[in-house]
């Protein structure tokens, strides 16, 4: 064989075999009819031949396959390379066979791996789909934002007002923080760091992506211990920036200038995968390094400044900067020019280790970095502060009374927050169903809503793994379980968790919370853990601003959770109104009950799935991947009863209206609140309600009428724009309370 010959049956082989390593036979039987195979065929004879003719030594001699059986690369690759031999019972019978291709492919087996090297194979595979995912090609106007907000932020700083120059970027998870700032490198001085699970020294991909900078971390977890004396957190702080700063104006020196872009590829992140140390652990390496030598050169000098009352003096900050930060700040930002240096800090919270207090303390805490960022404000470096899972107390720098107190000169106001990030950035790349039919599709629905980043998880083991950038790139047989787990961050529904009844009904019912303390932490819950969006803060009273959006897959997922139990059904709803609604946290909008009329509306949706709406069994909000329809006339008598809440009337009015509304269906699965009044409705909007699954809350002062929910009337694998129509619902309140019989 050529060489030539030899790698185009390797290129077949790579194309042929499997994850087991086993060839396809046709490879086998075009390698045993060729005359190189002569060797083993005649060895194979000799074995069917003589019972004692030891077979399996030469065959598991490598050298003797080599020199004697003359097995091509791909063959002796693919059979035994890693392969170990079946038992002699298994080995013998398949000599007896006499089928040589048989007996290649199945003599030899892959061992099974040991546990630990399951788990981490599967690790490593985790992080490659990471950081394929998030090296995907970035798409949506969250960049350009963030890239006019930095010049906003710039052009509004005022030294003597705000708490130094950092943006506090806060938001729900899988709304793509981490991976603007990461693009957002391309074009600006900026370099990230991220403290991700700060505590651990080994990096676990269950925890998200980019993965934490060891060097970063073991700086503040294990270095800071070290030192005798301790240092305070502005002091660490001060001494890992400063050398930071050193270790970037050494990169940015040289003699030909470096753009943006190649800078950040110096810091590149890439996949931890333990053959080799990467460039940017280098780098971060030099800098704990530099940080350390900083700290024991200038100890003397930074205790001296502590002695007595001077930590507690207004000077302090302003003395731990000169020691530490001055120089190399100046000389950074000379070598960017009139460009800001940007530093990022990725999971800031995590830099909490201690105990969060206003007076310094030994461990690091965001606190005492505010302090020495606010130290740093004659220069142009800007820092931004990423966070999903905390409030807003956190991650902004402290005002109010606290922040004024002596060890400042007056109290400080931060830069308003940056919450605002692209959603829907995937809906024009959803092809348009062509029938109301195919709007009931999971593939089409998974369009709509955020970019997000999934990890399927069954407890702590994982069950299928799909790390993703969008809904969009889920498979179909994997998407709703996927919104289900980001939706209660559980495997499982617990009725009990007020945090996850509100996540799974505001989903659907657009819940709005009150500015109490306790609706402010639940805020903080929804945001952090339940895919509530942050739509702003206020900063003085840290008074968070939420919503739940309009996104499909979340709300199909609340349904199929509510649905697959009456009695979780029952308990979620009467936690809603006895917890949430009576005692405040949930506002009730409206002078005529409009939330308790999205709440029964839903309801008799959610019931109608049944043939028998009474019925106590599990009902199926899914079938086959599309969201199940149900009948007007189902709805209607699930909503009212089967008189339709009218005694006075005649049967045969009653009958024929049911008749009737059996030709109608609706697919609704959440509501949408419409800021306007309405004076036109299209068929072409009206068809875009019935793809998204949505209702329509008519504005306030609406006249006639308050909630609109689609209808089509006729075959849902035709379509007829023209057979769209409207359920038309005014809500009042009666002047008393209706019979429960009703």
């Amino acid at each position: 064989m050529t060489p030539g010959q030899r790698k185009s049956s390797y290129t077949l082989y790579l194309a042929s075999i499997g994850s087991d390593h086993s060839l396809n036979s046709s490879r086998v039987k075009e390698w045993l009819a060729s005359h190189a195979a002569w060797g083993f065929c005649g060895h194979f004879k000799d074995a069917l031949d003589d019972p004692d003719y030891d077979l399996k030594s030469i065959l598991c001699n490598e050298h003797t396959r080599k020199t004697v059986l003359r097995v091509p690369v791909d063959i002796e690759d693919a059979i035994w390379k890693g392969r170990e031999v079946v038992d002699d019972d298994k080995f013998g019978r398949l000599v007896q066979r006499g089928d040589r291709v048989q007996f290649l492919l199945n003599a030899w087996i892959t061992p099974a791996a040991s546990e630990v090297e399951r788990q981490e194979r599967s690790k490593q595979q985790d992080i490659q789909m990471l950081h394929q995912a998030f090296t995907s090609p970035f798409v949506g106007p969250g960049l350009t934002w963030l890239d006019e907000a930095l010049n906003t932020y710039q052009a509004m700083y005022d030294q003597s007002v705000h708490y130094g120059k950092a943006i506090s970027i806060l938001q729900s998870s899988g709304m793509g923080k981490s991976r603007a700032v990461a693009e957002l490198a391309k074009t600006r001085y900026l370099l990230s760091i991220c403290f991700r699970d700060i505590k651990n020294p080994e990096y676990d991909p269950k925890k998200g992506w980019p993965p934490h900078d060891t060097h970063a971390c073991r700086f503040f977890c294990e270095d800071a211990k070290s030192f005798k004396p301790k240092f305070k957190g502005e002091e660490l702080a001060a001494a890992f920036l400063g050398a930071l700063m050193e270790v970037v104006g050494e990169q940015l020196s040289g003699d030909t200038p470096i753009s943006p872009e190649d800078f950040s590829k110096i810091w590149k992140v890439e996949v931890p995968d333990g053959s080799k140390v990467s460039n940017r652990e280098l780098c971060f390496e030099k800098v704990r390094n530099a940080a350390k030598s900083k700290l024991k050169l200038k100890a003397v000098e930074l205790e001296a400044n502590r002695k007595g009352e001077g930590e507690l003096k207004t000077g302090w900050f302003g003395s731990i900067y000169t020691t530490l930060m001055k120089e190399p700040a100046k000389k950074l930002v000379e070598l960017c020019g009139n460009a800001p240096f940007i530093i990022a800090i990725d999971e800031c919270v995590e830099l909490n280790l201690g105990r969060i207090s206003m007076e310094p303390q030994e461990d690091i805490s965001l606190p005492a970095l505010h302090r020495m960022v606010k130290a740093c404000d004659e220069y142009n470096i800007w820092y931004i502060f990423m966070d999903t899972n905390s409030g807003v107390q956190y991650v902004l720098p402290r005002t109010g009374e606290l922040a004024s107190s002596f060890r400042l000169v007056k109290a400080f106001s931060p830069l308003p927050a940056f919450p605002y990030f692209a959603f829907d950035v995937m809906a024009d790349k959803a092809q348009k169903p062509s029938t109301p039919h195919g709007a009931l599709d999971l593939a089409y629905l998974k369009h709509f809503g955020r970019p997000v980043s999934v990890f399927i998880l069954h407890t702590w083991r994982v069950l299928t793994k799909e790390i993703v950038q969008y809904w969009s790139t889920l498979p179909d047989h994997d998407v709703l379980r996927a919104a289900k787990l980001k939706l209660i961050g559980a495997e499982n529904f617990d009725v009990r968790a007020t945090s996850q009844v509100f996540a799974i009904l505001s989903s659907r019912l657009l819940l709005e919370l009150g500015i109490t303390e306790a609706a402010n932490r639940l805020a903080m819950t929804a945001v952090g853990r339940h895919m509530r969006i942050l739509t702003g803060v206020t900063s003085a009273e840290e008074i968070m601003n939420t919503c739940a959006p309009s996104e499909p897959m979340l709300a199909i997922a609340a349904a199929s959770l509510l649905v697959a139990s009456p009695s979780s059904y029952k308990a979620a709803i009467n936690l809603l109104v006895k917890e949430l609604i009576l005692k405040g946290l949930v506002l009730e909008r409206g002078r005529q009950g409009e939330l308790l009329a999205r709440i029964l509306l839903m309801m008799a949706r959610d019931f109608a799935i049944s043939p028998d709406p009474k019925t106590t069994e599990a009902r199926s909000f899914v079938s086959a991947n599309h969201v199940t329809t149900v009948t007007l006339d189902k709805f209607l008598t699930a909503l009212l009863g089967d008189k339709l809440g009218v005694t006075h009337k005649p049967k045969s009015l009653h009958h024929g209206l049911l008749r009737w509304a059996t030709k109608h269906k609706l697919n609704f699965t959440h509501f949408l609140q419409v800021n306007d009044n309405i004076h036109e409705l299209t068929p072409e909007f009206l068809e875009y309600c019935w793809n998204r699954g949505i209702a329509l809350t008519c504005a306030y002062n609406q006249p006639l009428f308050d909630i609109l929910i689609v209808t089509y009337h006729g075959d849902l694998t035709q379509i007829e724009r023209s057979k769209f129509g409207l359920l038309v619902i005014q809500v009042k309140l009666r002047i008393e309370a209706a019979d429960r019989g009703l």
